[in-house]
């Protein structure tokens, strides 16, 4: 009980006021030059188009209002020193799979950046004490749902089961022209 009333004293602090994530002032920024693209903010997606256009030799000034950059791919010590927590996203399903990052192309390793994948992907505590853990081991996330429904864990395992055979044509498809096309 005791461990759970932080944790939740934790939660309802960060949510009634804002936080930094890091205690660091911005970097002021050089005003001499001329640039071709400005970029503002400093998220993954735009840290991304940043790169593709520095790459094909344009001038960026990436502008960014929060003190570090990143956007939902930032970590934090939130909770306890040596814990870090994902502040913001849950999931970059889509981008790991990317021409960006599939085919390495701006060779973001080289800058420090690693996917760690953990194992459980996933898990969410209820307010009456029961969880749900989501596993790399797909048959263990359906006993997992089963624990719940035996009728939602027999529905998740059909419906992956069907969408198995076109999994590969979406992922090719979808970083194409055609996935922008509007239906």
């Amino acid at each position: 009980m005791l461990l759970r009333y932080r944790f939740s004293e934790f939660f309802s602090s960060l949510l009634s006021k804002p936080f930094p994530l890091e205690q660091t002032a911005p970097t002021p920024i050089k005003r001499s030059g001329k640039y071709d693209v400005v970029v503002v903010g400093a998220g993954h997606n735009s840290l991304a188009v940043a790169c593709y256009m520095a790459k094909a030799g344009l001038r960026c000034l990436v502008l960014e209002g929060r003190p570090t950059i990143g956007g939902s791919t930032k970590t934090a010590q939130l909770t306890l020193d040596g814990f870090w927590s994902d502040t913001c996203s849950c999931d970059h399903l889509f981008l790991v799979h990317s021409p960006m990052l599939r085919n390495d192309e701006l060779h973001l390793g080289d800058y420090g950046l690693e996917y760690i994948y953990a194992d459980p992907d996933y898990h969410m505590t209820f307010p009456d004490g029961r969880s749900i853990t989501v596993w790399r081991d797909f048959d263990r996330t359906c006993d997992e749902i089963a624990r719940f429904s035996k009728k939602d864990a027999d529905t998740f395992r059909r419906m992956s089961n069907e969408f198995e055979p076109i999994r590969k044509i979406l992922a090719d498809v979808f970083f194409t022209r055609l996935a922008l096309c509007p239906a």
